[in-house]
């Protein structure tokens, strides 16, 4: 499940977001997460499985920031190597 919360929020919620994409990827992980909290109170919990639910936590967080967010920033290093912040509307 790791490796697919890592492709969901690479390929939706990446650099170029919409809310389409946001909300699969949203629908995706709360999905995801359902299924980790039923084994998490089923069964052992390892350290692993407490690292999973944390990765699919924060996912949603970073997911649900984005929906909530008016104006997207789009940052990118100029070539002398400083930050460069640009807001575009949506």
């Amino acid at each position: 499940n790791w490796d697919l919360i890592r492709r969901i929020m690479w390929n939706y919620v990446g650099i170029v977001r919409t809310v389409k994409r946001l909300q699969l990827a949203q629908r995706h992980i709360k999905g995801i997460f359902q299924e980790i909290e039923e084994h998490y109170r089923d069964y052992f919990v390892t350290p692993n499985m407490i690292e999973l639910r944390n990765i699919a936590l924060v996912s949603l967080l970073i997911i649900q920031s984005a929906l909530l967010r008016k104006i997207p920033l789009i940052c990118l290093w100029a070539s002398c190597n400083l930050l460069t912040v640009l807001t575009m509307p949506t």
